[in-house]
């Protein structure tokens, strides 16, 4: 439904104020800026838009104008209006929170991934196939998935996220929670190199927070090649 809004001429600024923190609540995600990024949030910064609209159409309680002004009796009309369009948006933008999360990888996309990565390496060999993973390919990378490739030594041979991590030795790395994932990992490669799954906490690429993960690994000869989702 279209509402036409008249702006006092001397409010034009904070009118555009407003306009921009709408634009802030809804869209400024990852920049650290107004409210936290994240699916859960979507509701909030909906409502924070709203709110910013509505404050920059009516910047002030009272205005100058006289009984029965063109702009009084608009402002009037729209003050029942406003809140009708600010509960739509904040509507609008919880239901777009589970569409959010179905962005996140899930565990057969994390096998999958794994498997074609593995096939990669056997055809084009190890040097073409770890540089494909560690740059980032996108093969190799959806939503917050990607892949890793450890030797059985716990030295890190490819990263998807972090290619810092490639040549050094993480055999003694710890979680947040102090649980040694890679010396798990790689005596999990040993024992069951078909496949398995391992749970430990990482930071998610996406987030840029460290979250639950679990991780799908299946031995290659004398490496191991995982790539994990978040919870």
């Amino acid at each position: 439904m279209a509402v036409d809004v008249v702006i006092h001429p001397a409010r034009g600024q904070r009118h555009e104020a407003g306009i921009g923190l709408a634009g802030v609540g809804l869209g400024a995600c990852g920049h650290g800026l107004i409210l936290p990024c994240g699916p859960k949030w979507l509701f909030f910064r909906g409502l924070f838009a709203a709110y910013a609209l509505a404050d920059s159409v009516f910047p002030e309680r009272n205005w100058p104008e006289p009984p029965g002004s063109p702009i009084r009796s608009e402002r009037s009309t729209l003050m029942k209006r406003i809140p009708v369009a600010g509960l739509a948006l904040a509507v609008v933008t919880l239901f777009a929170a589970p569409a959010a999360q179905a962005q996140n990888a899930t565990k057969d996309d994390a096998v999958a991934m794994v498997k074609k990565g593995i096939a990669f390496i056997k055809a084009n060999g190890k040097d073409k196939g770890y540089a494909a993973i560690t740059t980032k390919d996108p093969q190799f990378i959806k939503h917050d998935l990607y892949l890793v490739v450890y030797g059985l030594d716990g030295k890190g041979l490819a990263h998807g996220a972090n290619e810092k991590m490639v040549g050094r030795d993480l055999i003694d790395l710890k979680d947040i929670d102090g649980k040694p994932f890679i010396k798990e990992r790689v005596e999990l490669g040993k024992s069951k190199p078909g496949g398995f799954w391992q749970d430990y906490k990482f930071t998610n690429p996406t987030t840029k927070k460290v979250e639950p993960k679990q991780m799908y690994c299946e031995r290659l000869d004398e490496t191991i090649v995982c790539g994990g989702i978040y919870k």
